[in-house]
């Protein structure tokens, strides 16, 4: 039959081609009756993925049906944004990987979904070379690396779920996806997720990791401070020695809930240490019981803003290490940090700014926010000397100074000896003494402090307490602060 004469003959064959990339072509893949050689039909299915490597085109999609598959996969395939390639489980099928490796080298536009990663290698999955805008989504990572008597040292190499050393691995996703295995003690050197440096805007949103060293980890010990602009957020870390452990610039750590993270190889447990780098984002998140600190922090001009910190030895610490100390420009800004035993500890020639906070403790403690110089004994010393005991004393650090700290609530924390803490520096002194004049010392009012909602009643003394600060439009969870005298804390006063 003729075209109608209103129909270009050259649009018909764009379209059936557009269509035909759009739709691709659909493979089956079942490990225990599929066969070499196959089609990959509905009824001649092949046994291997292996097999469809560098065949696959934009809008094929790969599906798998329960079974083992203990083949290592590399896939070099291309899809489109508009047609990308899909690897999945076969409705109502649980395919798994087991004791293997798969990798994407070279590839793009692949998705990764609804698969089961169990007892795989190290690493189970890789993002190689120049492989970007693809995704892992839903996917099951259990038990990789399987666990051992005895983790592996670091003297013979790091363990990892998904490694992704690129180079140049750009625009790639991880969406809902568990991983987890149990915690390996002291001598668990694994990570769930490696992000290597030179490795940009990857977004980690959504996932569940549990019971490695770090649970994520941005850049492998680069000290060069390369920036990444990867989004962590929405995910859940627990039993982990650091949940997010940071190496590169310009990040975003927003909306995890963070808890239980244990003692390990590296020291004990912190949700977030930031290691390296500058200038990363941690909001909007809580974070519960890690033996050692909430948020740690080296490097400058990181922004820790609209936190919940709770039951933690350190709230948030500015610290010194190898790669350098927390320099100026580093903002800590309407957090709410209850029941550690140091809300904020400044050390190592550190410099911050700390406003619009709440610190308080379930019972009478310490300084709210303690600032260490030579000399200066550690409070935390007594309440656990075999952690503290490198900072209970006079280690010939430089002394630590607040660059500003006002409109915070202190509640059974003392606030700073503001004249002590800038009599160093007398121009300092000067221009800085009065910023401590609208701290508070009061019951934050907290609504039901015992089950750990931290939100703040309408009789709240925080309430209105603070002052304008830049980028804080909205609180923990999007409510909008006032244009002047937002309230302190993570949170704005509601009255529902």
């Amino acid at each position: 039959m003729k075209n109608p004469k209103w129909i270009p003959t050259g649009l018909v064959t764009y379209l059936i081609i557009s269509l035909r990339v759009a739709w691709g072509t659909d493979y089956h893949v079942d490990s225990v009756n599929g066969r070499d050689g196959a089609s990959g039909a509905v009824g001649d299915p092949l046994r291997h993925v292996a097999s469809l490597s560098g065949q696959l085109k934009g809008g094929d999609v790969v599906f798998l049906a329960s079974g083992t598959y203990d083949q290592p996969v590399r896939l070099t395939d291309r899809g489109t944004p508009d047609a990308p390639i899909v690897i999945r489980n076969a409705e109502g099928h649980d395919p798994v990987i087991s004791g293997t490796t798969w990798e994407l080298d070279g590839a793009s536009h692949v998705i990764i979904e609804g698969l089961t990663f169990r007892r795989c290698l190290s690493p189970a999955f890789v993002f190689g070379e120049d492989v970007c805008d693809s995704v892992l989504r839903r996917c099951r990572l259990i038990d990789c690396p399987p666990p051992a008597r005895t983790n592996l040292t670091e003297r013979t190499g790091w363990l990892r779920a998904i490694s992704a050393p690129g180079p140049s691995a750009h625009r790639n996703r991880i969406e809902d996806c568990e991983i987890q295995r149990p915690y390996g003690g002291y001598y668990a050197v694994n990570e769930g997720l490696n992000i290597h440096e030179a490795n940009h805007h990857w977004i980690v949103r959504g996932n569940r990791f549990s019971g490695y060293m770090y649970g994520l980890q941005l850049g492998v010990g680069a000290q060069g401070d390369p920036p990444a602009y990867i989004l962590i957020e929405s995910n859940e870390f627990s039993d982990c020695n650091h949940a997010v452990h940071v190496k590169t610039s310009d990040n975003i750590v927003r909306g995890n809930h963070i808890h239980d993270m244990r003692h390990g190889y590296r020291g004990y447990g912190t949700g977030v240490y930031i290691r390296g780098g500058s200038r990363t984002v941690v909001e909007n998140n809580r974070i519960e019981r890690a033996e050692w600190a909430g948020v740690r922090v080296n490097g400058t001009d990181h922004l820790m803003r609209n936190n919940v910190i709770i039951h933690t030895a350190v709230g948030v610490w500015l610290s010194s290490h190898s790669y350098g100390a927390a320099g100026p420009g580093n903002w800590v800004v309407h957090n709410t940090i209850a029941d550690s035993i140091l809300p904020i500890w400044l050390e190592g020639g550190t410099q911050a700014h700390v406003f619009n906070n709440i610190l308080a403790a379930d019972k009478r403690r310490g300084v709210g926010i303690f600032v260490y110089g030579r000399g200066m004994t550690n409070p935390a010393a007594d309440w656990n000397a075999a952690m503290y005991k490198r900072m209970a004393g006079d280690n010939g650090q430089p002394s630590a100074r607040l660059r500003g700290a006002d409109c915070n609530l202190f509640f059974n924390v003392t606030p700073p000896d503001f004249e002590h803490l800038f009599e160093e520096d007398a121009s300092w002194h000067r221009h800085y003494r009065t910023y401590g004049k609208h701290n508070l010392e009061a019951d934050p009012r907290f609504i039901d402090r015992e089950d750990g909602d931290l939100r703040l009643r309408p009789e709240s003394p925080a309430r209105a307490a603070g002052r304008t600060l830049p980028n804080c439009p909205t609180d923990l969870v999007g409510i909008d602060r006032p244009a002047s005298r937002p309230d302190l804390g993570a949170f704005q006063v509601t009255t529902e």
